[in-house]
């Protein structure tokens, strides 16, 4: 253009535009033009293009994009922008804490000062500060010391001068006294003042300082060249010999005044943009300043290089009618154009870089590919942001053949992407969200749609319109107002797959007929559908005529959800998780329903006959088999009952685990039959973890041989000859296990550091048959053992070095051994823990609990003169074994309850106490009776208590008092405690869920040996 607005510059790569000034121009003629580069390769140079000749472009020409006041440079004393606006002070930007105190009130200007190399350029945003000398207006700064090679610049508009022509810009010290710098004006002209060494540049300007407008000085003092005085970047003064010993006075430093000299020659005017260097500037540098674009050094040089034609860089709404690349090289916001981007061209690539086309709602159309008669274009759009277009933001009509990728169509009031008579379009990672309907195809077949999102909108997250034979997949159809996807009339032969369509108000999916115009024959599988709106995930009309399908053939593929290497149908769900896929039946936990999902709707025929389960398992036992795979988890899915095999499972991989889920593993108890097999031939560390299984009806229920490393949890083992058996195995660990009805519990043949815990043993013939002759055995702790046919413990070699402790052991016989034993622990040191009996009153461990069913065990009958909860002698169970802190069972508090009859006390013994109070009676007994007239006084008190026994009484109201002992009280003289002693209820009533109880709250329960209770019952007048 004639006025240079369709100038624009763009980098190297061509993918960021480049911010750019007019300084000056002659319209038609010639141009002088900034552009701003962020760097510049000093070895190979870098290239820049500019991009001219669209007709309807308006200038980008920013003064403020291209130039700043702050280049990062460093090497400052302080640099005060003076562009806060408001307040006392301004701040110093070099980081130095230097903040220049406005003082005696000065003027904030309200825009920025200086300009641009004599022309009145001044940036858009920022201050400056207006002084007036007749009330002494300044900035003071806190004293800082500066001696030699220093620069100090800035700008400063003068609106007049006192009687001698002086105005002070800046200063430190006394005018009239050594060691003091005066930079500012004397006789109208600029100069520098000092009496140090001749450091002055009296009147270093010819010419006298022009009022009412804006100039920009520098002055530089170096230990080798003296003082230089510049004015708007040109050199007017050099003092070669002021070369030492500037400034150190201890004065605050100035701008626009010398209040500390006896005479203040201040100043009338502006300044802004203070800069002090602690180093000295170069002409160049200075000058570079005052045009306020960054120093370089080198100054880079430029050349022009001819004309290109292709790629294109645009900047505005364009209509593209030249084939080629083009590329989107800046934002287009808010455009009232339409259409902005008319592509009339075939054979087109337009990127857009990631920038954005918007509109302002009332314009019609973003992307605009129109064509008369359809035709395949080849157009490929990309990485675009089109939005807020009225009718759609990106609109295909006869445009077959192109491809958009990367392109996000969102906020129309009508239309994302709307194809019309469109064909054999490729979309691909797109979005349309928030508009009134995404996607919609009228009339438009053939076209993939894939890895996109439509989501928020309107109405349809996809409408399809007669259109047919489009696949659409890998999408996010999600929060669409009406449905997500509304397949209308004859759109025949599509297939959506591998999508996520949920939270759709009104359902996921319409299959939506039209008279006789169906929607037949469309594939939908593997899809993800939760939605829980007005018709749930899915609609179909009735009276549709051919089938639609909603699985493909079962195929190996990744699914949309849920575990599974093979896919078919779909995943039916809802919020709350009781959709079909979440509830349907997988008996053999293949990943698919065992009963396809009818979604057919009168006459209009729609089955999913593979619908998806959340059942899989990838490695999955339903019937006796070797577990062979390493590092798997395999799922027993089934009971698997009166099994003929001899070995059921054999687990012959390392680092498996076999979860039973609570299955059953039953046999028929065959001889040297396995229900479990985990053998090696030596010690291997097979890290085998079996849990939650239940074995029945074997020789060997679980079998273990050189099986390092095992763990076997929450499982149930009975009715087998062996429970457990364990030969020549380390580091076993077996808990939270039940063994039932075997011939051994646990037969072990030498298990080194192996633990056994919180397992129950019940009517077994031994519960557990160890032999391990030397070295670390076993520990067996947290243990009930019980109903033992022949023993609790059997030996059948000497058997030494296991660990006992913290068990319940109720067997006639408690060690049994085949001809003598080694020597065994059955205890631990007595420590804090929870006993596995009497936990409610004792809370220190050591022993064992050793009962028999007669109730006559060591533990039943031993005595215990403290009441610590430990027999007071130990128990032998033979001269090796021998157990030092058995458990003493709990003898409870021996309790009297006294009633008053009127006459005497009647006693009765009781360790609970739980009574009502009815109409008319003199006694309160441990019974349940209506009270319909409610007339007692209720008085207790107690005696012949321990200290720590605290009584509780609860009223009807459930409110609870507490009632302290009263020691050698005696209740035969007169029936009286004192207040705090006494607790006393008028009208008790009684009905099924309140009524008065008492009980004892023990603080140290194992210390009460007894307790009276004396109650007196009174019938009110």
């Amino acid at each position: 253009q004639a006025d240079f607005d369709d100038l624009r510059f763009t980098n190297e790569e061509e993918n960021q535009s480049l911010d750019y000034w007019i300084e000056s121009k002659s319209d038609g003629e010639w141009a002088y033009v900034w552009v701003e580069i962020d760097s510049i390769d000093t070895n190979n140079g870098t290239q820049a293009y500019m991009y001219y000749g669209n007709p309807s472009a308006n200038s980008m020409s920013n003064y403020d994009n291209t130039f700043t006041k702050d280049y990062g440079e460093s090497g400052f004393f302080g640099l005060w922008h003076m562009d806060e606006g408001s307040g006392t002070s301004t701040a110093d930007s070099s980081g130095n804490g230097r903040t220049a105190t406005l003082e005696n009130s000065p003027n904030w200007v309200g825009s920025d000062g200086g300009e641009w190399d004599n022309i009145s350029q001044q940036f858009s945003t920022g201050d400056c500060i207006n002084l007036t000398h007749s009330t002494e207006d300044h900035l003071s700064i806190p004293h800082y010391s500066f001696t030699n090679n220093w620069t100090v610049m800035g700008w400063f508009w003068l609106d007049g001068y006192d009687g001698y022509g002086y105005s002070a810009i800046f200063t430190h010290g006394q005018l009239d006294h050594d060691n003091r710098v005066y930079v500012g004006t004397s006789s109208h002209r600029l100069g520098v003042y000092s009496q140090v060494n001749n450091g002055d540049c009296y009147n270093a300007t010819a010419e006298e300082i022009t009022l009412n407008e804006w100039h920009h000085f520098a002055v530089t003092v170096s230990s080798t060249e003296g003082v230089k005085v510049y004015l708007n970047g040109e050199l007017y003064c050099i003092n070669s010999s002021a070369t030492g010993g500037w400034d150190n006075p201890t004065h605050d430093v100035e701008i626009g005044a010398n209040t500390h000299s006896s005479w203040n020659r201040g100043m009338d005017g502006k300044v802004d943009e203070f800069r002090h260097y602690n180093r000295v500037l170069s002409e160049e540098e200075i000058k570079a300043y005052y045009r306020r674009h960054k120093y370089a050094s080198p100054e880079p040089v430029y050349s022009v290089g001819d004309e290109e034609q292709s790629p294109y860089h645009i900047f505005d709404c364009s209509i593209i009618n030249t084939s080629g690349t083009h590329y989107l090289a800046q934002d287009i916001l808010n455009s009232g154009t339409s259409p902005c981007m008319n592509i009339s061209a075939n054979n087109i690539i337009l990127d857009c870089q990631g920038y954005m086309i918007d509109g302002d709602n009332l314009a019609d159309y973003g992307i605009y590919i129109y064509r008369d008669s359809e035709q395949t274009t080849n157009i490929t759009v990309k990485n675009c942001v089109v939005a807020d277009w009225g009718l759609a933001n990106i609109y295909l009509y006869n445009a077959d053949g192109n491809n958009l990728t990367g392109v996000t169509a969102n906020s129309s009031p009508n239309y994302g992407f709307y194809l019309y008579h469109s064909d054999s379009n490729n979309f691909s990672d797109c979005t349309a969200n928030s508009n009134y309907d995404g996607f919609y195809l009228h009339y438009s077949d053939s076209n993939l749609i894939s890895d996109s999102k439509a989501n928020s909108n309107d109405r349809y997250g996809f409408f399809l319109y007669h259109s047919s034979s489009n696949t659409i997949s890998n999408l996010t159809v999600s929060s669409n107002t009406n449905y997500g996807i509304r397949i209308y009339a004859d759109s025949d032969n599509n297939i959506i797959a591998n999508s996520t369509i949920s939270n759709n108000t009104y359902a996921g999916l319409y299959l939506d007929e039209d008279g006789s115009n169906d929607p037949e024959y469309n594939e939908i599988y593997n899809c993800l559908l939760n939605n829980s709106g007005t018709y749930g995930n899915i609609r179909v009309d009735s009276g549709i005529t051919g089938e639609n399908y909603f699985n493909t053939t079962e195929q190996s593929g990744t699914r949309i959800y849920s575990s599974g290497t093979r896919i078919g149908g779909n995943y039916w769900t809802n919020p709350s998780g009781t959709g079909y896929s979440d509830t349907c039946n997988d008996t053999d936990h293949d990943g698919f329903c065992d009963d396809p999902l009818n979604l057919s709707y009168g006459t209009s025929v729609a089955w999913d006959h593979l619908p998806l389960s959340d059942e899989y398992y990838q490695y999955c036992v339903c019937n006796c088999m070797d577990l062979n795979e390493t590092g798997a988890v395999y799922y027993l899915a089934r009971d698997i009952l009166d099994s003929d095999a001899s070995v059921c499972i054999n687990i012959s991989a390392d680092d498996i685990t076999l979860d039973c889920q609570t299955y059953s593993i039953d046999g028929t108890d065959s001889a040297s039959s396995y229900g479990i097999k985990i053998h090696r031939t030596s010690s291997t560390s097979v890290n085998v973890t079996v849990r939650n299984c239940k074995i029945s009806d074997w020789t060997y229920s679980v079998s273990l041989e050189y099986a390092d490393d095992t763990t076997i949890l929450n499982s149930e083992m009975s009715s087998n000859s062996k429970g457990l058996y364990v030969f020549n195995t380390d580091s076993l660990n077996v808990s939270n296990c039940t063994f039932s009805s075997n011939s051994d519990g646990i037969e072990i043949n030498t298990c080194t550091s192996c633990e056994f815990s919180d397992s129950t043993f019940k009517s077994n013939g031994n519960a557990l048959t160890i032999a391990h002759l030397s070295g670390t055995g076993s520990t067996f702790t947290g243990l009930n053992i019980s109903g033992c046919t022949n023993n609790a413990i059997y030996f059948p070699v000497a058997t030494a070095g296991q660990k006992f402790y913290n068990n319940f052991i109720n067997c006639s016989s408690h060690l049994g051994y085949a001809s003598s034993t080694g020597i065994n622990s059955f205890n631990t040191t007595k420590q804090a823990g929870t006993r596995i009996t009497d936990s409610d009153y004792f809370n220190e461990i050591g022993g064992n609990y050793w009962a028999n069913p007669s109730g006559t065990g060591y533990s039943e009958i031993c005595v215990d003169n403290d009441h610590d909860g430990f027999c007071d002698q130990t128990y032998e169970l033979d001269e090796n074994n021998i157990d030092y802190l058995p458990y003493a069972a709990y003898d409870p508090c021996n309790t009297t309850l006294y009633m008053w009859n009127g006459t005497d006390w009647e006693g009765t013994d009781s360790t609970y106490l739980a009574f009502w109070c009815r109409a008319y009676q003199t006694n309160c007994a441990a019974e349940n009776q209506n009270s319909t007239t409610p007339i007692f006084n209720i008085t207790m008190m107690s005696t012949g208590c321990q200290s720590n026994v605290i009584v509780a009484w609860i009223n009807e109201s459930l409110d609870q008092k507490t009632l302290f002992c009263a020691n050698n009280s005696d209740p035969s003289t007169g029936l009286t405690v004192s207040t705090t002693k006494t607790v006393l209820y008028t009208n008790a009533t009684y009905n099924e869920s309140v009524g008065i109880w008492a009980w004892m709250n023990y603080a140290n329960p194992q210390e009460v040996q007894y307790f009276d209770f004396y109650l007196k019952v009174e019938e009110v007048e």
